[in-house]
């Protein structure tokens, strides 16, 4: 239930932080018509990120297939917005109602259509990553634990981006355009990094392991951590730091009536302000926890193992389910690591600790996954054998009985990537 949260709440926190400050300039800028065409977005987003899921899961299509491309357009369509933000700000001044024409002229020149798209890219990709995620919790536990984790998640997300928007209703206009500004940016690297990131996985773009390094930095969980965080409390500290901002001014010759519904509306002012607050501190600190209290990453130590004959045998009987195992043999006065894996459903496989990308830096295992130590791909146990990108370089090998055998010949093919050192 926790693990589905937690998903749904980082995966909806993006969509729902940018959404809510589309929400808010539109309001500011007196073109809340234009507001439909977001809600537009969002509703063919979500059917799509469904159908899109359950095709993906009918079809057994790799997802990360599509992460690359969904992030580029994310990025590109986040970008343009921002791009219109600063062309936009410079014409406010503070008065924004004296020059709207100009303030929307970048976003209406096609009707609304570039916000129901740039919604559209935004929750399709987060939406059919976050419905995968909790179907497979969900087969681990139970089915209605999961969608309710999913679902408190998700209602955390959308809480947020509507505090957001009532929270900056008064906030200095200026001081909102710079820093959500700052903020998309760096949304939009970290999706750009991202895309690469995942794009060279497949192979797609040339990819050098230094290059691997610095983007696996954005994938990394604990890096993605802190940069969701910040997009998180930047905005909320400009609302924050326009706190004791006065209201609407006593008007002359005031009524009762109306000093009544001008400190009402002060009230409600501050009120949306302190939920706010309370909402990102909650997030913050839950988030945290969990991040604290996850498993961390586990490097085995490397078994030496003999050689006998022309091949290595390894006893699988002596190996645990589900956990990624580390052997070790010297070929030439070089230490060549290999990896060996058994699951539960009867896949055995072996493969050099090493990839075409990172070379021989090596894998370690975090929940079900084998993890690049240089760049932080997550790579399935099952998927051990197929190679690519930054995948572990195949080793050749077959089960016999209880044992797996792998040709010495697989593995001297391999020294010389041991032979460069790490």
């Amino acid at each position: 239930m926790v693990e589905a949260m937690v998903v749904t709440l980082r995966e909806g926190i993006e969509a729902a932080l940018i959404l809510g400050i589309i929400l808010a300039y539109l309001g500011k800028a007196g073109r809340s018509h234009l507001k439909r065409w977001v809600y537009g977005g969002l509703g063919l987003a979500v059917l799509g990120s469904v159908a899109l899921a359950a095709v993906i899961q009918a079809i057994a299509f790799d997802s990360e297939v599509l992460e690359g491309p969904f992030m580029l357009v994310a990025a590109l369509f986040v970008g343009s917005m921002v791009v219109w933000m600063w062309r936009t700000s410079g014409n406010v001044r503070g008065e924004i109602e004296g020059r709207l024409d100009t303030v929307v002229s970048a976003p209406t020149a096609g009707g609304g259509w570039p916000l129901l798209v740039l919604t559209f890219f935004l929750i399709l990709r987060e939406g059919a990553e976050t419905v995968i995620f909790v179907a497979a919790l969900a087969a681990g536990q139970s089915p209605v634990l999961a969608l309710a984790g999913a679902l408190m998640g998700l209602g955390l997300a959308v809480l947020f981006g509507w505090l957001l928007l009532r929270g900056s209703m008064r906030v200095d206009l200026k001081r909102f355009f710079t820093v959500t500004s700052v903020v998309l940016l760096a949304l939009v690297v970290k999706l750009i990094a991202g895309a690469l990131h995942e794009m060279a996985e497949q192979e797609w773009v040339p990819m050098t392991r230094d290059v691997m390094n610095f983007l696996g930095y954005f994938v990394r969980d604990d890096s993605s951590l802190l940069i969701l965080l910040a997009l998180l409390v930047l905005p909320v500290l400009v609302i924050l730091l326009d706190w004791r901002r006065a209201g609407p001014a006593q008007a002359e010759g005031e009524s009762a009536a109306e000093r009544r519904k001008r400190l009402a509306a002060a009230q409600h002012d501050r009120n949306a302000r302190v939920a706010l607050l309370a909402a990102t501190l909650a997030i913050v600190l839950g988030m945290s926890a969990v991040s604290l209290a996850s498993s961390k990453p586990v490097d085995p130590r490397p078994e030496p193992v003999q050689v006998s004959g022309d091949t290595v045998r390894l006893s699988l009987a002596e190996m645990e389910e589900d956990t990624l195992h580390k052997f070790v043999v010297t070929i030439k006065g070089t230490d060549v690591r290999f990896l060996a894996v058994k699951l539960k459903d009867g896949y055995v496989a072996a493969a050099l600790d090493a990839c075409n990308i990172c070379g021989p830096v090596g894998f370690m295992q975090e929940g079900e996954n084998a993890i690049c130590k240089n760049c932080q791909a997550p790579i399935a146990m099952n998927t051990l054998h197929l190679g690519g990108g930054c995948n572990p370089i195949p080793l050749a090998s077959t089960r016999e009985g209880d044992s797996l055998v792998i040709p010495l010949k697989a593995l001297e093919a391999g020294q010389p990537i041991f032979g460069k050192g790490n």
